[in-house]
């Protein structure tokens, strides 16, 4: 009694577990307890129907598990007395099957042994004539008879990843009914029944029929899958004894269990740049696929834009902008509801795109104008740090005005550039840097930068000769520089600056004549900026007058007589001409030339 009993309940739990995938059932009976685990999120369809089926794989499926097992042996009847042997039970196949969405695939589910038919049926699961997956059924007992049906052989049976065969039938007799055979199982080779009692899995799956007990009785039949039916026992003498049944064996089963391969097409795959290329993430679309579950790092608006599409659970492609640097790992499930049953996958897709960074200039150009500097000195050298994808290239830009356009190529290719000092004027300087990813960095515009002038002499003294006292021209100087221009004359005996005696300032000096000698003038003028100048050093030759040293002497002659001629000696510079003059009055106004010499 208890053992029918136990059976029963075995029964209720089993058929209440093929509708609570991803928990826990556990039923209590004082101490008897029994507990089933699913994996979450698989999709498992059962087909305990017997006859032809079909399966089309779901959108995003590539991998299903099939299980089949061959229908149960049916239990032998007695139309005498004596007991009858049990049914066996049906075989256990499993393949692991790689398919593409959209396949067709047929099954088949065996009927259980029954009057007419006792033998349990073959369960298969085939694409076209080949089956990938096939489970013999168990043999019935024929009526009378005390012989036990044998569980399922693995001989012809099909599993890539296991078979096991069904547990052979009690043979029955005058007390007493056989019990049926238990069906393979996974890991388990069926279980033969003992006595009157069906043989039994530890998870109360496929459970062979009792065989009938006392004097007239009819066997149970076996639970599915494939549990063969128990036979019947018949003690009846006289009129009125009717025939009793043997129990019909359990139907097959074939059991599909899938999870769809989330899977999506990424463009481009190479390096993107940063907030410059859109990256395109697509994965299936069915009417069979909902709830997308899609995983970006970091944060919308600060770590990526998106540009279109979605990442909302009926989204199935979405268009994104990544807006920092570094490995973007992105990942996307979704559900599968097919059948029935709704899954997910067991683990999302993902890729990873490496976003390069643009070109950046870090450290910028000051704006503040440097210290003037002269003609022909130097300034600070200009500099930037930048960073971006590859090799960085450089180039200098200067400007007469402070903008980033319409400036001259400068400089070299390298992040610090000295601007020159060897053009007078303004200018303004800026950098273009290029890397391989993103527009070219353009830096600020510098400070002014002004090149002042050194002081120059435009106009160079003249020297000259004189005669002592004679009227001199003005020595001129004229100078061109930055500020103020100071001009001192300067006076020395040798033709040097060393030693020299200042004379005088301003741009003219009136050299003197009154002393017969050779003078040399230079002059100096200076910028209280950009420094000072020489001029030429000039000859000012100051030379004696002429003089009469020794003068005629007059005197008393008579008429005819021989006269003492009149002589005259005189110095100066040069070649000394004489000429002499003659008139009536001591007087040289209106005096005639007498002669030379």
């Amino acid at each position: 009694m208890i053992s029918r009993f136990t059976k029963k309940l075995k029964d209720i739990f089993r058929k209440v577990s093929q509708h609570c995938l991803g928990g826990t059932l556990i039923l209590s009976l004082g101490i008897l307890i029994f507990s089933l685990g699913e994996v979450k999120g698989q999709c498992v369809i059962t087909e305990n129907t017997a006859g032809v089926h079909t399966f089309i794989v779901p959108a995003g499926v590539t991998e299903i598990t099939v299980e089949t097992w061959g229908a149960g042996g049916r239990g032998g009847s007695r139309t005498n007395n004596g007991g009858s042997g049990g049914g066996g039970g049906g075989g256990y196949s499993r393949s692991i099957i790689s398919v593409t969405p959209g396949e067709t695939y047929s099954y088949t589910v065996g009927a259980g042994g029954a009057v007419g038919s006792i033998n349990g049926g073959i369960s298969r699961f085939y694409l076209g004539a080949t089956d990938h997956v096939l489970a013999n059924g168990g043999i019935g007992t024929n009526n009378n008879s005390n012989t036990a049906g044998t569980g399922a052989t693995t001989s012809g049976a099909i599993g890539n990843q296991e078979t096991k065969p069904g547990g052979a039938g009690a043979s029955g007799n005058t007390s007493r009914g056989g019990g049926g055979g238990s069906s393979g199982n996974l890991g388990e080779n069926g279980v033969a029944g003992s006595g009157s009692t069906g043989g039994s899995h530890t998870v109360g799956v496929g459970d062979g029929g009792n065989g009938g007990t006392g004097t007239n009785d009819n066997g149970d039949p076996g639970n599915a899958p494939g549990g063969g039916g128990g036979g019947a026992i018949r003690d009846c003498i006289g009129w009125g004894c009717s025939d009793l049944e043997g129990g019909n064996g359990a139907n097959g089963r074939v059991q599909i269990t899938f999870r769809p391969t989330p899977t999506f097409s990424v463009s481009p795959t190479v390096n993107v740049c940063e907030d410059v290329e859109d990256v395109v993430y697509t994965t299936q679309s069915d009417a069979a696929i909902s709830n997308y579950d899609w995983s970006l790092p970091g944060t919308a608006g600060i770590d990526f834009s998106i540009e279109a599409g979605g990442i909302s659970i009926s989204d199935h492609t979405v268009t994104v902008r990544w807006l920092t640097p570094g490995p973007k790992a992105v990942t996307v499930n979704y559900t599968v509801t097919a059948y029935g049953v709704s899954c997910d996958g067991e683990s999302p897709a993902s890729s990873t795109v490496t976003v390069d960074p643009v070109t950046r200039i870090e450290t910028n150009l000051s704006t503040t104008a440097p210290p003037i500097v002269c003609e022909g000195g130097s300034f600070p050298a200009l500099s930037v740090t930048a960073s971006g994808t590859g090799t960085l290239s450089y180039q200098w830009y200067s400007n007469t005005s402070a903008n980033t356009t319409g400036g001259t190529t400068i400089g070299t290719d390298s992040p610090t550039f000295t601007p020159p000092a060897t053009t007078t004027g303004d200018l303004y300087y800026y950098v273009e840097v290029t890397g391989d990813c993103g527009p070219v960095a353009t830096s600020l515009v510098s400070g002014v930068h002004t090149v002042t002038p050194l002081t120059t002499i435009t106009t160079q003294p003249i020297g000259d000769a004189y005669c002592q006292n004679e009227a001199p021209t003005d020595l001129v100087v004229a100078a061109t520089g930055t500020g103020i221009i100071d001009i001192e004359w300067f006076s020395n005996s040798s033709n040097s600056t060393t030693g020299a005696t200042s004379v005088g300032t301003g741009t003219t000096f009136t050299p003197p004549t009154t002393t017969a000698e050779t003078t040399y003038y230079f002059a100096v003028a200076a910028s209280a900026t950009c420094g000072s100048i020489t001029s030429d050093i000039v000859e000012i030759e100051v030379t004696p007058e002429t003089t009469i040293d020794t003068h005629p002497i007059g005197s008393v002659y008579c008429q005819n007589e021989t006269p003492t001629d009149l002589s005259v000696v005189a110095t100066g510079t040069g070649s000394i001409a004489y000429e002499w003059f003659s008139n009536t009055s001591n007087s040289t106004i209106g005096a005639t030339s007498v002669g030379t010499g």
